[in-house]
């Protein structure tokens, strides 16, 4: 919501949302009080939108530690680049899905079994890193990156459908693209830096120590990620 005086050069600006009133201390002119106010459509124009939205994509990512620690611990088990962009497209597929299905109130759960379950999809990617090494790639691992994709998208929704609440269909649907487009770019933010730097260790670090290099940081930061994986999921059931 945007408001401003003819006298004003600046606009001020809210949140306006259905649950929630917004209230302006205006001085306005005597007169004002007694005209008719007459009914006004909804306007949000798309590209404005889309932008906005994006925005507040990638800062919601580059904010939420525990997506990022799950897509951490996909991005260290990946040998190849091949084995990154299917676990990372499952992921994307999954969580944009849900969040579609949440803001349109088609599939809900409540907060206290969506914020659990991705405080154990963390724990339960890190310590498949460490323990069962053979899951780690193929079929397996991008089924597992899609299961607990659904309930990060869930969680993405959590915020997004009082926000979202009330926008025409256009301006919904470019609301739900830039954001979800916006979580893809924070992603990639944190993914390809990382994944970068693990494959310059596995094929260009010194000859003799490439092997056991890449197994310690795999090793040591899953372990990392389990121990705080384990510290969202305590904090999301007490």
């Amino acid at each position: 919501m945007r408001i401003r005086q003819d006298n004003q050069e600046e606009y001020e600006t809210a949140l306006l949302t259905r649950d929630r009133s917004i209230e302006y201390d205006c001085d306005w002119p005597a007169s004002a009080a007694t005209r008719p106010v007459q009914p006004a459509a909804i306007r949000a124009p798309f590209w404005r939108t889309l932008g906005d939205y994006f925005r507040l994509g990638v800062a919601h990512i580059l904010e939420g530690y525990d997506h990022l620690l799950f897509v951490s611990a996909l991005v260290l088990a990946a040998a190849r680049l091949w084995d990154l962009i299917k676990v990372v497209t499952a992921f994307t597929l999954a969580h944009t899905l849900t969040l579609t299905l949440s803001v349109l109130n088609i599939v809900t759960l409540p907060s206290h079994v969506v914020e659990p379950m991705i405080a154990a999809s963390i724990v339960f990617v890190a310590l498949q890193n460490v323990f069962w090494p053979g899951g780690r790639t193929g079929w397996t691992r991008t089924a597992v990156a899609f299961a607990f994709g659904l309930f990060h998208g869930l969680g993405f929704a959590g915020d997004l459908k009082q926000v979202m609440g009330g926008m025409p269909h256009l301006a919904l649907g470019a609301a739900l693209t830039g954001f979800s487009i916006g979580v893809e770019a924070g992603h990639q933010l944190v993914v390809l830096p990382l994944f970068a730097l693990l494959f310059a260790i596995r094929y260009h670090g010194p000859a003799g120590a490439r092997a056991a290099i890449s197994s310690a940081i795999l090793r040591y930061g899953s372990c990392a990620i389990s121990i705080a994986g384990f510290f969202f999921l305590f904090r999301a059931i007490r």
